[in-house]
């Protein structure tokens, strides 16, 4: 009995448990590999990264939490097996673990989500001015990117210039001449709100 119970256990955590099935859809096949690239360990304030999770031999059907407590503002999603949320108080190291399914397999990977005390999050960039040159890929972002961003007033679509709201980063192809304006970058996290003004200018080829 205690052999049955250990088997058992370990089938839980670590193994792939079901039997292969005989149809062509992804739904029939075993699912060989289920895992996390990274584990999620965030500053309180931060958006969680995109980290979906990495199958190989069968489509899931379904993910479900099986083992550990996510930190408030941390979700999970049931259909694709990702997290997602802004991490809105510091927590302790937790051990995640997710079972990835489908008609003919049941298999669990385990991940380590934790968030750390914010610190202060100031927006800087390098000189405070982004200049570019339209037709030509731009990129703007500060040094070491801290809790989430936003940008007012927003770059409009048809600049072709895109921001990023988890790195601070501005990035794309400018389409049109446009400046110089002057934007206002928040950055946000668990300890508060800090402002800077970057000026932003794209110009016609010579």
């Amino acid at each position: 009995m205690p052999q049955r119970i250990l088997l058992g256990l370990l089938c839980l955590l670590l193994s792939a448990c079901g039997s292969g099935g005989s149809g062509s859809s992804g739904a029939n096949v075993p699912i060989t590999h289920f895992y996390y690239a990274y584990d999620l360990l965030l500053e309180c304030g931060q958006p969680v990264f995109p980290n979906p999770p990495i199958v190989e031999g069968g489509i899931p059907t379904q993910y479900e939490l099986l083992l550990g407590e996510l930190p408030p503002g941390i979700f999970f999603n049931s259909s694709t097996g990702e997290f997602f949320g802004v991490a809105s108080e510091a927590t302790p190291a937790e051990l995640i673990l997710v079972q990835a399914s489908n008609e003919v397999t049941q298999i669990n990977a385990a991940l380590v989500v934790q968030v750390y005390a914010a610190d202060v999050c100031i927006p800087s960039y390098p000189n405070g001015t982004l200049t570019g040159t339209v037709g030509e890929f731009v990129t703007f972002a500060p040094p070491f990117p801290c809790g989430s961003y936003s940008v007012s007033p927003p770059l409009p679509l048809n600049t072709g210039v895109n921001f990023d709201t988890t790195t601070g980063e501005f990035y794309g192809i400018p389409l049109i001449e446009y400046g110089p304006s002057i934007h206002t970058v928040t950055a946000s996290n668990c300890l508060g709100e800090w402002e800077t003004d970057i000026e932003i200018e794209f110009n016609l080829p010579p």
